[in-house]
């Protein structure tokens, strides 16, 4: 009888470990599977940046003579104006916009890892959500995107328990790896493609 029980008990223990051991693999899998995608979109990235750059470049030139301050009322109407008078500028917006909202589509759908798609993207949408916030839609997934990037921002940025020489609180941030940067000092798109390629980007440990 006592081996019987036995005999049962360990057949249960293996259909446990063999139930946690696929839980495991299938989870491991998605995830790469989702890394993957959020990679294999930066494929189709490369063609946009020199865009993005020249449409930031443009929206500069524009809005700094009309003192267009993102904490006036006025901010609107000169995004408006500006997207309407130039057409080059309509169809710069219009191709980023549907970009950045099928990378935020695609993590909000879990189909692409956040953290991949925010290291290659993350910068970019930030600073296209901030300067075009006003054309945009609350429902628009890159919307929903970049407020989770601030968000995941947030939270990065942490409080010690020690204080500082001076008494106050110290606050850390984690460190960023050195590469080429951009025009605004961040990591150049080859810089983060590369890194994630080389396996140096993987911050998760599945």
């Amino acid at each position: 009888m006592g081996e019987r029980s036995t005999g049962t008990l360990m057949v249960s223990l293996i259909v446990v470990i063999a139930a946690a051991i696929g839980i495991y693999a299938y989870y491991s899998w998605s995830t790469a599977q989702a890394k993957g995608m959020a990679l294999d979109m930066s494929m189709h990235y490369p063609g946009l940046v020199d865009r993005n750059a020249t449409f930031n470049a443009s929206w500069q030139q524009f809005y700094k003579p009309r003192h267009c301050n993102r904490s006036d009322s006025i901010y609107e109407r000169c995004l408006r104006y500006f997207i309407k008078r130039y057409p080059q500028a309509n169809r710069d917006f219009t191709a980023l916009r549907q970009f950045f909202d099928a990378v935020g589509t695609c993590t909000e759908s879990r189909m692409c890892d956040f953290d991949t798609a925010s290291d290659l993207f993350g910068d970019d949408v930030s600073s296209f959500y901030e300067n075009m916030y006003p054309m945009l839609d609350e429902s628009d997934a890159l919307v929903k995107f970049a407020r989770k990037i601030e968000d995941r921002g947030s939270e990065a940025t942490t409080q010690t328990n020690e204080p500082g020489s001076s008494g106050s609180p110290v606050y850390t941030t984690p460190d960023q790896a050195g590469g080429r940067r951009d025009e605004r000092g961040q990591p150049s798109l080859y810089q983060r493609v590369s890194r994630w390629w080389g396996g140096s980007g993987d911050r998760r440990r599945d």
